[in-house]
């Protein structure tokens, strides 16, 4: 279904552009709104493949996976980073936190739709609001890196730290079903 669509949008983009083409000064109507009807059938086409795509059960039991793993990971990185804290030079922060951090962060975002799909939109807000929070606050540990300041850095590190533990706190809840 979803290469359908892509085929449907391609061949009326294409043939849109031919029919443009041919007089600059002029559209040809009657032949350009049933290209431009058969072309939002084809986005339709791509959009209803992608909604099936996301609420297939191997998919959201996937990313569920991914989902807790990577949080996991980002409480434990951070975890090891507040400890360690003062050890780290202040220029080496934002290298730390691209080295560490990165991954689960894209990891997450790619997969945090299933929480509304699995669960709920309020689900979903329960545990993106901290964890948006928390990479807010990782991305301005990167940027207090960057300029020197050092304090900035430790203090932002502690609250992405514990954004990033209620996170994971909120997505325990509603996993175990606490939350319902």
């Amino acid at each position: 279904m979803k290469a359908l669509g892509l085929l449907l949008v391609t061949v009326c983009f294409l043939v849109g552009a031919f029919l443009t083409s041919l007089d600059p000064r002029t559209l040809a109507w009657s032949g350009f709104l049933p290209l431009l009807l058969v072309g939002m059938i084809g986005v339709y086409l791509i959009k209803r493949a992608e909604h099936l795509e996301a609420r297939h059960e191997g998919v959201m039991e996937d990313n569920l996976k991914v989902l807790r793993e990577s949080l996991e990971n980002l409480v434990a990185e951070l975890d090891t980073l507040v400890a360690k804290k003062d050890d780290i030079p202040v220029y080496e922060a934002r290298f730390e936190i691209d080295h560490r951090l990165r991954n689960d962060l894209r990891a997450f975002a790619e997969a945090r739709y299933t929480l509304a799909h699995r669960y709920s939109l309020a689900a979903f807000a329960e545990v993106m609001s901290p964890f948006a929070a928390g990479e807010r606050y990782v991305n301005r540990v990167w940027s207090a890196s960057a300029d020197g300041y050092i304090d900035e850095v430790h203090q932002y590190l502690d609250k992405a730290k514990g954004q990033f533990h209620e996170a994971l706190d909120a997505l325990s809840r509603w996993r175990s079903g606490e939350a319902l």
